[in-house]
């Protein structure tokens, strides 16, 4: 059985991939319909690697179980869901963009759950 979070009253059951840039795609799927309810982490442009010079990886991008969730329009308030919901452990404004993305780390439990996601996929 999938574990599931409520978002906004609805069920959903959460599926991580990987793009093709190696950034991490989160969707929210409603359990009742299996059609995706919300993107939850945002496409991270080539662009954006400066972000991460710091990193001591080739792919300069955030590794799993860190995530960048878009917290804005129709995902406003999203982050703090995750909290409460017990998905994320926490979240961080990223500097220069208007507190609109949040770097996250995924909680234990949902690391191990998603992380099964991710050996399936590869």
């Amino acid at each position: 059985m999938k574990k599931t979070i409520m978002i906004n009253g609805v069920e959903c059951y959460l599926v991580l991939d990987i793009l093709l840039n190696k950034t991490f795609c989160l969707t929210a799927v409603e359990l009742s319909t299996h059609e995706p309810y919300m993107e939850i982490t945002k496409y991270i442009p080539d662009h954006w690697k400066t972000i991460w010079r710091d990193t001591p990886s080739e792919s300069r991008y955030p590794e799993f179980p860190l995530l960048v969730i878009k917290d804005y329009s129709e995902n406003e308030g999203i982050a703090d869901v995750l909290v409460e919901q017990g998905v994320i452990k926490g979240h961080i404004r990223l500097a220069g963009c208007s507190g609109i993305f949040k770097l996250a780390v995924l909680t234990d439990k949902w690391e191990a759950e998603l992380s099964t996601q991710l050996n399936k996929n590869n």
